[in-house]
């Protein structure tokens, strides 16, 4: 509301003109939009603590599932090699009556053979839920992977071809990184076992790219169908009959913390190339 109050003298003369305006309305209304405003506030408080706790009981519900899933898998691949232990033992009991010194060796290899596997599942479980603090130093990466490699025992049909430039060093935690290249190494051969290809190849190659200093692998086996490649990286998933499939979960974890990557280029029938990159230092 508006009232306009004028003044005169006693000549008639106008002296002022007053504007009086109520804004009583006008309070009332920014009093009602600031309890609105208020509450909105309020409700978005509200709702951002609801989610936050969603969200927190949706990560414990996904551990949980994850746990359970991983207790599964590792009960049934520990239960098979150590039911083939028990009956190792069982057979070596018997084996000793008979005296068959031939048959004793066997059956004591296949025992171990077995303890191994179980000690290789237990080993991969640890490397993949510890996540530890590497500790890196200067290494000669070609130096380094020679090391390694010498102390493989390669199957006889595969020819390993060695390409490893000179004089790179990189720092890196030498346990957690050799844990990675094992791992391709291990897949390579893998892949060759299963091909037909003749001759059986396996090419390592170390290299420097722009930023990147690049391990390479490369075999030329029968190569990833597309389906287990959008897998590759996914936990617990294996395309073999024994293990948890945490492979190259793995080898993607060491080489994030050594804040490099993992790089996988693979043909039908061809062949398959694992790259493992760390970043260059000058």
């Amino acid at each position: 509301v508006e009232v306009n109050v004028v003044r005169y003298d006693s000549h008639g003369r106008r002296l002022f003109i007053a504007l009086a305006r109520d804004i009583s309305e006008r309070k009332q209304q920014e009093a009602e939009l600031g309890k609105y405003r208020n509450q909105l506030e309020e409700l978005v408080l509200q709702r951002t603590r609801q989610l936050e706790q969603a969200q927190h009981e949706l990560v414990t519900k996904e551990r949980l599932a994850v746990l359970g899933q991983l207790t599964a898998t590792v009960s049934h691949e520990l239960r098979n090699p150590l039911g083939t232990i028990k009956n190792a033992l069982y057979l070596l009991g018997k084996i000793q009556g008979e005296g068959n010194a031939d048959k004793l060796a066997t059956t004591l290899e296949l025992a171990n053979r077995n303890v191994m596997r179980c000690d290789a599942i237990i080993n991969e479980l640890l490397d993949y839920t510890r996540r530890q603090e590497i500790a890196p130093e200067p290494t000669s990466l070609g130096i380094w992977l020679q090391e390694i490699l010498d102390e493989q025992s390669l199957p006889d049909d595969i020819l390993l071809r060695v390409n490893l430039l000179k004089g790179v060093v990189v720092a890196i935690d030498p346990e957690r990184l050799r844990r990675a290249f094992i791992n391709i190494l291990t897949n390579g051969i893998q892949a060759l076992e299963k091909s037909e290809a003749q001759p059986k190849q396996l090419l390592l190659a170390l290299t420097v790219s722009g930023q990147k200093v690049k391990i390479t692998l490369t075999d030329n086996g029968p190569g990833i169908p597309d389906d287990v490649m959008a897998r590759i990286f996914e936990p617990m998933f294996s395309t073999r009959s024994f293990g948890v499939g945490l492979g190259m979960s793995i080898v993607q974890n060491v080489m994030e913390e050594h804040g490099g990557g993992v790089e996988i280029e693979s043909q039908l029938g061809a062949g398959t190339s694992v790259t493992l990159w760390l970043p260059r230092q000058r």
